[in-house]
């Protein structure tokens, strides 16, 4: 992997914290999606995806949780080895 994470943070990071910080507001972004991806470019793996918003038993709090964890992956990696290296 290249680069440097205190440089140039991925773009847009910034909003996709402040959006997973709220998992009401996820929610009703991936409701909003739904309308806007034609019929013809919806897999079987979409269509899970929205199914599960109309369902009360996902945890979208933990799925947060998940995201943000992995939107900054590249920096826990790097930042893991340089303490490993110390």
């Amino acid at each position: 992997m290249i680069g440097d994470h205190k440089q140039l943070p991925p773009y847009g990071s910034d909003r996709m914290v402040r959006l997973l910080a709220d998992p009401t507001a996820v929610k009703a972004a991936v409701r909003a999606a739904e309308s806007m991806i034609a019929r013809q470019l919806k897999d079987p793996g979409m269509e899970e995806i929205f199914d599960e918003v109309e369902s009360n038993d996902t945890d979208y709090g933990q799925l947060c949780s998940e995201a943000l964890t992995t939107l900054g992956l590249f920096e826990t990696l790097v930042e893991t080895e340089l303490v490993d290296e110390i």
